[in-house]
């Protein structure tokens, strides 16, 4: 059997296609029953963000295509528009990238510490709906334990990058002084909660906080000290905002092009600076196309957050290499399982053969035979019968000198002391 990831992330596609393979979820439990009856396939997890979509599987060497395409016919897609931003991992390769995603190594921003959440989100989904089995449960606890290492022992999460950073930083160049601005955050997650902090932290006008839950988006108003909005507050708000910065799951745009077109009105010609971090997008593309909107995606903030990734490229290094000593780690423990049921059997043939044995003695012990001559004798039949295979087989491979050699070696036996 192999272990296989399969999908595609920020580094093989762009959020056009990113969003079309999007999981919230709710359809993950749905999905995954689906994909793990798939003959062939024992074991299953798939892991969804604005990022990535990843399917992980344990099958049957030779199937190596039936993922992909049941998720193209999952989702009602061509597998030709899909194939060309997929890659395809097996067995050590699959367990080092697993490990990476993990750790933040594999991540836009590297380093940050959402993707371990959403990864353990993935697995609890998998563990839920019993598609993920010992070795996906092994994979993700050493994926878990990998983070721990890395950011207890390197320096891969200290510099100031990330995604609400560099939006942020953009809000700035565009408006300059946010101290009389206005920001309307849409949203409650890891990624809109940092945006808030970092907003707040430049001493801004102003913050609204829209979101399907009011507690949620009061959690994000303590750190930024702003005001919650419902999310059909969000036309009436739009013409205050000066900057806009939207991620929440949805299958439709939060904010559409004539919403965006009339609050740009009533501004009189004072830009909107909008990130759309959300995938599937929240925002419709064609506002980036109105007159004082300036329209960022997830994939635009790219160039800000490697133009400033320089300071972790010493912890990365540190990083990779613990990811590959607990890669070999876990190749060692994969080793073992896939020799530990021809043990299994091999000692419970021993074991039938002793209890037979015992129960031969044991009736001549009744009938008042010599104890010691019960023993002796059962000693002899036994080690008689645990060589006998054994025996037969180096007599069948005598001539066959590299095949007896390692059999000698595997069986330990000591010719020279004899």
């Amino acid at each position: 059997m192999s272990l296989l990831v399969q999908g595609l992330s920020h580094k093989t596609a762009p959020i056009q296609i990113r969003e079309l393979l999007s999981f919230d979820s709710n359809e993950l439990k749905k999905a995954l029953p689906q994909l793990n009856a798939i003959d062939g396939i024992d074991e299953s997890m798939i892991v969804s963000t604005c990022n990535r979509t990843e399917l992980y599987c344990k099958l049957d060497t030779g199937l190596e295509e039936k993922p992909i395409r049941w998720l193209a016919y999952y989702l009602n897609l061509d597998i030709d528009t899909l194939k060309p931003h997929f890659y395809s991992l097996s067995n050590e390769y699959a367990v080092r990238h697993a490990l990476r995603v993990g750790s933040g190594l594999d991540s836009l921003v590297v380093g940050e510490p959402q993707i371990l959440g959403q990864l353990k989100k993935a697995y609890k989904v998998a563990l839920e709906v019993g598609t993920a089995g010992k070795f996906i449960n092994k994979l993700m606890q050493d994926a878990f334990t990998t983070s721990k290492i890395i950011r207890t022992k390197t320096e891969i999460g200290q510099s100031p990058v990330s995604v609400a950073f560099a939006a942020t930083k953009l809000a700035q160049q565009i408006h300059g002084d946010l101290a009389n601005s206005t920001a309307l955050i849409v949203g409650a997650g890891q990624t809109t909660t940092l945006v808030a902090r970092h907003l707040s932290q430049t001493n801004i006008g102003k913050i609204y906080v829209a979101n399907r839950t009011r507690t949620k988006s009061e959690l994000v108003t303590k750190v930024c000290g702003g005001d919650t909005i419902e999310l059909t507050d969000i036309p009436k708000f739009l013409q205050l905002a000066d900057i806009v910065i939207s991620s929440v799951t949805t299958r439709k745009p939060i904010i559409s092009l004539d919403i965006a077109k009339l609050s740009i009105k009533k501004r009189k010609g004072r830009p909107i600076f909008f990130v759309d971090l959300g995938v599937p997008r929240n925002i419709e593309e064609s506002v980036g196309s109105l007159e004082s909107s300036f329209l960022y995606t997830i994939d635009d903030l790219k160039i800000i957050v490697e133009s400033n990734i320089g300071a972790r490229s010493a912890a990365s290094i540190e990083a990779e290499e613990i990811v590959n000593f607990k890669t070999s780690d876990f190749l060692e423990w994969e080793k073992i399982q896939s020799i530990n049921q021809f043990i299994n059997c091999y000692r419970a043939q021993a074991e039938d053969l002793s209890n037979k044995e015992i129960e031969i003695a044991l009736k001549e012990l009744r009938k008042g035979s010599d104890v010691e001559k019960v023993i002796r004798t059962m000693g002899k039949r036994l080690s008689r019968k645990l060589i006998h295979t054994p025996t037969s087989k180096l007599k069948e491979y005598a001539d066959e000198a590299e095949v007896l050699s390692k059999a000698i070696d595997i069986l330990g036996i000591d010719v020279e002391s004899r």
